[in-house]
């Protein structure tokens, strides 16, 4: 077993690393537009096959982690957990070392059913995001610091916020109609409230800290992707 395999181990034991000479066959079951990518064999050219697809997807809204990726992106490999395939992202942080991120191909909204009901009040961007790019890109060992897949997006309506006792004013955002997007994996989130999100307005929601209001989605969660990365 390789050491890169091991340490993803560690979080899923069902992982596998699908080798170079079987991914041909793997194909039909990943989005054709990662095909090219997946049969390069000259990782330069393959690394970018990968920036351009995220430029042409979200190179506005992500443009510095885009510009991290193709300065620091250092290994691709393709995943599967016996379910679902997926995207490794091997990417040098800033001390060094390499901080492996996960991006799922496949979006089924059939496993956040809350969420599912709302998605075509989302912003166009995030839409474009979940169904053309990637379901969610995170850090793998955490599933935090980036944005998650559809099944872990937080639905603030689900939860006892203890905070909500603790605020002199009300909130600004519908519960019932508000998701967490991403999380740092320490009790802070990037929410979109479906019902006022023009000009991707979103929410800093933390779990024990008065929300900051009137956000833009992609500033904070690219400043923050990158950041994640770095440290």
């Amino acid at each position: 077993m390789s050491l890169k395999l091991e340490y993803l181990r560690k979080f899923d034991k069902r992982i596998e690393i699908v080798k170079d000479e079987n991914i041909e066959s793997q194909l039909c079951k990943i989005p054709e537009k990662w095909w090219e990518v997946l049969m390069e064999k000259d990782f330069a050219i393959k690394k970018n096959k990968v920036i351009k697809i995220w430029n042409d997807v979200s190179g506005i809204e992500l443009r510095n982690t885009i510009q991290y990726l193709s300065e620091n992106l250092v290994s691709l490999d393709l995943l599967y957990d016996g379910t679902i395939y997926s995207l490794l992202y091997g990417i040098e942080a800033g001390d060094g070392d390499i901080a492996y991120y996960e991006g799922k191909f496949g979006l089924d909204l059939n496993k956040n059913s809350e969420l599912k009901s709302r998605w075509k009040d989302m912003p166009k961007s995030i839409q474009r995001f979940y169904e053309d790019l990637h379901n969610g890109f995170y850090y793998y060992a955490s599933h935090s610091m980036g944005l998650v897949p559809e099944d872990e997006i937080t639905y603030l309506a689900e939860y006892d916020w203890g905070i909500l006792d603790e605020l002199k004013e009300s909130v600004e955002v519908d519960m019932a109609s508000s998701f967490g997007f991403f999380s740092n994996g320490m009790g802070a989130y990037v929410v979109i409230d479906s019902n006022n999100c023009l000009d991707e307005e979103a929410t800093l929601w933390f779990k024990d800290r008065k929300p900051k209001y009137g956000v833009n989605f992609w500033d904070i969660v690219d400043e923050w992707i990158v950041l994640g990365i770095q440290f």
